[in-house]
């Protein structure tokens, strides 16, 4: 459930989630605190030189699935809680990710969650959800090819591409499109910093 590999026999476990997970994935999957703050660390540097400029003042954490359930993520890989202000302000209060994820794919993950909390930070006005969604998407795209030969690349940008989804695929291909060419993405952040609700 985590790399789609097929399985046979004994080729997999069933996590006490019900998870079904290949011996790559149990082996390699992030789960433990201290790698998910080190890729923490890591993806929030990649993301500072994209141009994403935000503080880092709320905490990561990893759930199974049952926990991941129980706090409303259904069947989603990640999940921000956002609170809103008074003013009307918006700032992300925590990050969830859900465990066993392979190192990048954990990445992806969380760069999309972190550029949510961008969003919420640097940037005053609501997007439009095909905006927002396919922004944090091409953000989680950037990470992927940015991972040289890592044997999970193909896979995590084939389900981008082939995502159907009116927000996070059609919308991520959207910005994608937009953005297409050295240096655009930072003018697109800075624009809409400045009060755009697109990107052209």
């Amino acid at each position: 459930e985590s790399c789609t590999a097929w399985i046979e026999g004994e080729q997999g476990e069933l996590l006490p989630d019900e998870r079904l997970l290949c011996h790559e994935c149990l082996k390699k999957g992030v789960w433990e605190p201290e790698s998910a703050r080190l890729l923490l660390e890591h993806t929030y540097r990649q993301l500072r030189e994209l141009g994403l400029r935000f503080e880092l003042d709320f905490p990561l954490q990893v759930l199974d699935r049952s926990e991941f359930a129980a706090i409303g993520g259904r069947r989603s890989l990640g999940h921000s809680t956002v609170r809103v202000r008074s003013d009307g302000s918006r700032r992300v209060t925590r990050v969830v990710i859900l465990s066993h994820l392979r190192p990048l794919q954990f990445r992806g993950v969380l760069a999309h969650e972190l550029t949510h909390a961008y969003l919420h930070q640097r940037v005053p006005q609501t997007l439009p959800k095909e905006l927002s969604e396919g922004l944090c998407n091409f953000v989680a795209s950037r990470i992927y090819h940015s991972a040289g030969k890592d044997a999970m690349k193909p896979l995590l940008l084939t389900l981008l591409e082939q995502d159907p989804d009116p927000h996070y695929g059609v919308g991520y291909r959207s910005v994608r499109d937009a953005l297409a060419g050295e240096g655009r993405l930072i003018a697109a952040l800075r624009a809409l910093e400045g009060g755009s609700t697109s990107i052209r």
